[in-house]
């Protein structure tokens, strides 16, 4: 009985301390979502301005420079010259078809056509499964020990000597 007394103070102060780290968790999360709030705002700022600064720029290249402005034209007058081009212009011109990655979702990809409250019928049919089989091993386990302790109690009957 005292056994038991002392499980349950046991109890009581995991239970307290699962409680308190609960609230810490809750506590750092509503911080750390004011954090990302902020940091997301902070860049939302930055792309506005980059933006802004792209249409005052006209075309041209945004924050530059003039040695910036003359090493992209020799770039582009170096590929034009590779590939035999009429001028940089002409590279700049260049079509550029990029190819739109098909993206799959993971929820559908794990569904495999099937609705969720299917899967969740196949969980639960395959624990029941794996519970009637987990008792039935003890249901074995405990006919052994049995029969054990039977042959021990026997007269003469040693199982390890049969």
């Amino acid at each position: 009985m005292s056994r038991m007394f002392r499980n349950s103070s046991l109890t009581g102060s995991m239970l307290r301390s699962l409680a308190s780290r609960s609230v810490r968790t809750f506590s750092t999360t509503n911080a750390m979502l004011k954090d990302q709030d902020l940091i997301q705002a902070v860049f939302l700022r930055k792309i506005r301005e980059y933006a802004s600064k792209q249409k005052a720029a006209g075309g041209k290249l945004v924050d530059s420079n003039v040695d910036v402005e003359r090493s992209l034209d020799d770039e582009l007058n170096r590929l034009a010259n590779k590939f035999h081009l009429d001028n940089m212009g002409a590279v700049r011109e260049l079509p550029t078809n990029f190819e739109t990655a098909e993206v799959e979702s993971a929820v559908q990809t794990m569904l495999e056509g099937r609705k969720l409250s299917q899967l969740r019928d196949e969980i639960r049919k395959q624990t029941e499964d794996y519970i009637a089989e987990r008792k039935a091993k003890k249901a074995e386990e405990e006919a052994r020990r049995a029969a054990l302790l039977q042959a021990d109690k026997a007269p003469g009957a040693h199982p390890a000597t049969a």
